[in-house]
C-alpha cells in the first residue's frame, strides 16, 4: 500500500496510490488513520479495496495541484541514527562505534515533497543526506533478534536529513543542528512494509 498525506483547501487528508492514480480517502475511508492503513489486516484491506472499486471521479486527485506533507503519523517521535553505516563513518574519519549515535528530530522542522529546504540566515553550512525512514508500528522494547525487530516495521519512506553543521558540532549532542525550521524533507509516499523486501533490503 502506498499512501500520501496531502493538504488541499486547508484540509489535511490521506490519499492512496493505485498505480499512477492518486485517490482521496476523505470519502472512501474517512476514519482510518495512517497507522490503521499501514497495519491493515487482510479483511480491512479487502474492505478498502471494495470501497476503492466504487470510487467516484471526484475522489481522483491531480498530484500537480496538491501540497504534499511529510507522510508521518500524527504526534510521532522521530528518532535518527547517526553514523549508522561504516562507509559514512569512514568518510568523516569517525572512529568505529559499537552503537549508532542517536538524536531527535521534531516534526515541525520537516517539509513535504516539492517544498524547498531553508538555509538559516545565521549559517551557510547546510548539508544534506538522503536517508531511508522506517515507520515503527508496534512496541519494540527489550531484546529482539533481527526478524522480531523487522516485524515491528509498518512502512518506509524517504528522508532528506539536512543538517546545519556549524551548529551541530557546537555541543556533544546534535539536536541543535538538526532542528532548524524547514531543514528536513520527507516523502511524498510512505510504503507499507509488505510491499518491499524484508528490511527494504536491496533498494538502491
Amino acid at each position: 500500500m502506498k499512501l500520501s498525506k496531502i493538504s488541499s483547501n486547508s484540509t489535511i487528508e490521506l490519499a492512496l496510490w493505485r498505480g499512477c492514480d492518486l485517490l482521496s480517502l476523505r470519502n472512501i475511508a474517512p476514519r482510518l488513520t495512517l497507522m490503521d492503513l499501514l497495519g491493515a489486516s487482510a479483511s480491512l484491506r479487502n474492505d478498502l479495496e471494495q470501497r476503492l472499486n466504487r470510487a467516484h471521479a471526484q475522489d481522483l486527485l491531480d498530484p500537480t495541484q496538491l501540497n504534499f506533507l511529510p507522510p508521518l503519523p500524527e504526534n510521532c517521535k522521530i528518532l535518527c541514527a547517526g553514523l549508522n553505516y561504516q562507509s559514512h563513518a569512514t568518510e568523516v574519519s569517525a572512529p568505529p562505534a559499537e552503537y549508532p549515535n542517536f538524536f531527535m528530530r521534531y516534526e515541525d522542522t520537516l517539509v513535504g515533497h516539492g517544498q524547498a529546504l531553508r538555509i538559516p540566515s545565521s549559517s551557510r553550512e547546510l548539508d544534506y543526506e538522503g536517508e531511508l525512514a522506517v515507520v515503527i508500528g508496534k512496541p519494540c522494547f527489550g531484546s529482539m533478534n533481527d526478524a522480531q525487530a523487522l516485524d515491528c516495521v509498518s512502512g518506509y519512506t524517504i528522508f532528506n536529513d539536512a543538517s546545519v553543521r556549524d551548529f551541530q558540532f557546537r555541543a556533544s549532542q546534535w539536536t541543535l543542528g538538526k532542528n532548524f525550521p524547514a531543514t528536513g524533507g520527507c516523502g511524498p509516499v510512505v510504503v507499507s512494509a509488505d510491499e518491499l523486501p524484508m528490511g527494504a533490503k536491496g533498494l538502491a
